[in-house]
């Protein structure tokens, strides 16, 4: 008799407990109201925007792109810096990018030849100029008016380094301004060391590895060109406008986004950001 007592108890506590075990398991299983929300709006991927830019303006951009994201937090921007013709290369090559910033017109003008590029959004926003740089503790006698014949021929500096000209854009441009002066390149080729970009020209300089180097005075005037001084700066007649330029691609899947960076770029904001870091109105 007891133990029939005993079952009819457990079946009668068999649903209870089934019961206290399917509402705990809701309780732990339904996310709270601020996650269950979440969950009911989908979270806006943010679109972005993807700039091939000269190495030049590397830290221009990364200013001016924290404000325009500060203004357009639905816009993620992000960045290819290298030298002008790796990058002009990369987009013949079909490099998913929306805008491209070289530091020469050259690389722009072979790019609309052939139809990479969309025209009528070329935009030139800020000017540049060269310079040769020395260590900091350099005692090289390179005066504000050597002129770059006789750094070069008078045996001042045994190594200068500079861009590669057939990619690099500071390069292309040291090359007219040998020209402009009529140095001889062969007479001086021992004396000269190729860098990749601008910036490994200047980071030769920098860590004593040449006598001087010529790169672009926004570069020289930079974080990363404190532990050089500019020496001389070449007269701009002697070279082509160094003038940047935007424009975007026509392989971009974001022309509005796009076309709004480039308003930004030559906005109040930006242009107080070039002219911060060295660069010259237009």
């Amino acid at each position: 008799m007891k133990t029939i007592c005993k079952l009819q108890q457990l079946l009668i506590l068999i649903p209870i407990y089934f019961s206290l075990s399917l509402y705990i398991s809701c309780l732990v299983s339904t996310p709270p109201a601020a996650a269950a929300a979440k969950i009911e709006n989908k979270v806006v991927a943010k679109k972005e925007i993807i700039i091939s830019a000269a190495m030049s303006l590397k830290n221009a951009f990364n200013k001016i792109a924290v404000e325009f994201e500060r203004e357009n937090p639905d816009i993620k921007v992000s960045f290819n810096f290298a030298a002008s013709g790796q990058l002009r290369a990369q987009i013949e090559n079909g490099a998913p990018v929306d805008l491209f910033a070289p530091a020469s017109p050259t690389d722009i003008h072979s790019l609309l030849e052939n139809g990479y590029l969309v025209k009528e959004t070329l935009t030139p926003f800020s000017k540049n100029s060269l310079v040769v740089v020395v260590p900091i503790n350099s005692k090289l006698n390179i005066s504000r008016t050597s002129g770059l014949e006789s750094i070069m021929t008078k045996n001042i500096i045994r190594k200068i380094a500079i861009g590669n000209p057939a990619t690099v854009a500071a390069g292309k441009y040291a090359m007219e301004a040998f020209k402009f002066e009529k140095i001889n390149i062969d007479s001086i080729k021992d004396k000269i060391v190729y860098a990749e970009n601008v910036r490994q020209a200047l980071y030769y300089a920098r860590q004593g590895e040449v006598d001087a180097a010529l790169v672009f005075a926004t570069d020289a005037k930079s974080g990363t060109g404190t532990q050089v001084k500019i020496a001389y700066a070449i007269p701009t007649q002697n070279y082509t406008s160094v003038i940047n330029n935007i424009v975007v691609i026509k392989t971009s899947k974001h022309l509005s986004t796009a076309k709004s960076f480039i308003r930004f770029v030559v906005g109040k904001k930006a242009s107080a950001i070039f002219k911060e870091l060295g660069f010259l109105e237009l």
